[in-house]
């Protein structure tokens, strides 16, 4: 009997079934290639995009110096720093702020570090004798403002503020009140807490925030009273 070529033995076992069964182990295969890569493989490093949400524990906290504050020689007696230790500010910059001919106050250019003052001109209803500070409190939890811990204030808490001379001013807390934007009576918040006795006022936003307007609800006033040494 001749020997049957090679080519022709292969041949002959390559039927059908063969045919089916090699589909189904690669079939197979892929499966578990695919689900190798799924469970297996490290997921690739997200790219941080402008829509990232940064962790409220991760916002740097704003850390102001006296430097960024220089003294003007020729405003001896306008403010320049303002420490609150209840709070921990230290030497923030008293900026100081425009005020709109119809007597609305207006925002320090940096507003989210620095509270604003108005001197000159100031507004019409403010009385002798009374310092007017504003001072912005951010709504945003990955961004924060010099006046978000305002609200922990007391009475008989203390609020220093050192002039351009140098000459520093220490006020005590006397008044507080969280009242709705239009409940604010603007005339009591300008006055001074004690008759004949120099006095501080500072106004931050308060309650909740109203992203249509651009508003909060309320307003948080405190006033306080020069101290004498």
């Amino acid at each position: 009997m001749k020997k049957k070529s090679l080519a022709k033995r292969i041949s002959l076992k390559i039927t059908p079934q063969v045919i089916a069964d090699c589909v189904m182990l690669l079939c197979a295969l892929a499966f578990l290639i695919f689900i190798y890569k799924i469970i297996v493989r490290l997921p690739e490093p997200i790219k941080p995009t402008s829509t990232t949400t940064v962790p409220v524990e991760d916002v740097p906290a704003y850390t102001p110096t006296a430097t960024d504050c220089p003294k003007l020689d020729d405003k001896a007696l306008t403010p320049r720093l303002i420490t609150i230790p209840k709070i921990a500010i230290e030497n923030n910059c008293l900026e100081a702020t425009s005020v709109a001919s119809d007597g609305t106050l207006g925002d320090p250019q940096n507003a989210l570090e620095n509270i604003g003052y108005y001197l000159n001109p100031s507004p019409s209803y403010v009385k002798p004798g009374v310092m007017v500070y504003t001072c912005h409190t951010s709504f945003n939890p990955n961004r924060s403002a010099v006046c978000d811990n305002l609200p922990q204030l007391t009475t008989d808490d203390l609020m220093i503020v050192e002039l351009n001379s140098g000459q520093k001013k220490t006020y005590k807390v006397q008044d507080i009140k969280n009242v709705a934007l239009a409940e604010v009576n603007m005339e009591e918040f300008v006055a001074a807490v004690v008759d004949g006795k120099e006095s501080l006022s500072i106004m931050t936003c308060a309650g909740q925030y109203n992203k249509s307007t651009g508003l909060s609800s309320h307003r948080l006033l405190i006033r306080a009273v020069l101290i004498d040494y």
